[in-house]
C-alpha cells in the first residue's frame, strides 16, 4: 500500500520530517532519487515511532536518577548537619568546660589572696569587708559568665544549622 493509495500528502511522512527534503537529500549524497511513495519512507515512520519510544524510556529512566539524585543530596544535607552540630555542641562544651575551669582557679586565687589580705588587715574591720565583697564580685562575674557560655550553646543548640 503506498501513500496515494491512502489518499495522503507525498510532502509529509511524519510529522519530524519533510519527504522532499529528505528525497533531495539522498539524491545530493548518494546520487539516488527516490519516488515519493517509496517503501523507503515506510522504513523512515518506522524508525521514527522506534525512536520516539527509545527516547521515552530514557527520558523515564532520566527521572528516576534525578529523583534518586534529589533523594541522596537530602541525605547527604541531613548528614551534614548532624555532623555541624556535633561539631558545635562539643565547641560548645568545651568551651564552657574551660570557662568553668578558669572561674575555679581565679576563685582559688582570689580565695588564697583574700586569705593573705585578710590575716594582715583584721585589725581594719573596713578593708576586711571590702575583700569580702571583691570575692562576692568575682564570684558574681563568674557566674555571669558561665550563664553567658550557658546560653551561647543553648542558642547553637537550638539554631540546628
Amino acid at each position: 500500500m503506498c501513500a496515494r493509495s491512502l489518499g495522503r500528502s507525498s510532502k509529509a511522512v511524519g510529522a519530524h520530517f519533510d519527504r522532499e527534503a529528505l528525497i533531495a537529500e539522498v539524491a545530493k549524497r548518494h546520487k539516488i532519487l527516490l519516488d515519493p511513495d517509496d517503501p523507503a519512507f515506510a522504513l523512515i515512520t518506522i524508525n521514527e515511532i522506534v525512536l520516539s519510544r527509545a527516547i521515552a524510556i530514557v527520558e523515564a529512566q532520566i527521572k528516576e536518577m534525578e529523583q534518586r539524585l534529589a533523594h541522596i543530596v537530602a541525605q547527604q544535607t541531613e548528614t551534614a548537619k548532624a555532623i555541624g552540630e556535633a561539631i558545635i555542641t562539643a565547641g560548645a562544651a568545651y568551651v564552657a568546660e574551660r570557662l568553668k575551669d578558669a572561674g575555679a582557679d581565679l576563685i582559688e586565687k582570689v580565695g588564697t589572696s583574700a586569705g593573705l589580705d585578710q590575716g594582715k588587715q583584721q585589725s581594719s574591720s573596713r578593708r576586711s569587708g571590702r575583700t569580702i565583697l571583691s570575692f562576692g564580685t568575682i564570684t558574681a562575674a563568674f557566674a555571669a559568665g558561665f550563664l553567658a557560655a550557658s546560653l551561647c550553646c543553648l542558642a547553637l543548640w537550638t539554631v540546628r544549622i
